[in-house]
């Protein structure tokens, strides 16, 4: 495992992680740190929540854009952790 994709620990739970070379930051999979969050007892659970959130922000207006990797804009960032909690 190199550090360009790395997992990660936090709480006991893996988080899988990718380092981008060229932005020079951390890139975290939404779907493991839902799962830590919520507390979702499997992958399956984590994928599940984040699906059902993704469509919700949607509907609010929330843009969820896909390039190299998924993510929302910092500024939706309360949003989002809100909905989580």
């Amino acid at each position: 495992m190199t550090q360009e994709s790395a997992i990660k620990i936090f709480e006991q739970r893996n988080i899988r992680t990718h380092w981008d070379t060229e932005q020079e930051k951390w890139h975290f999979s939404i779907v493991d740190v839902v799962g830590v969050l919520t507390d979702q007892p499997d992958i399956q659970g984590a994928r599940n929540y984040w699906k059902v959130l993704k469509h919700r922000l949607k509907a609010e207006g929330i843009p969820i854009i896909r390039d190299k990797y998924m993510h929302v804009c910092p500024q939706y960032y309360p949003r989002i952790i809100q909905s989580l909690s």
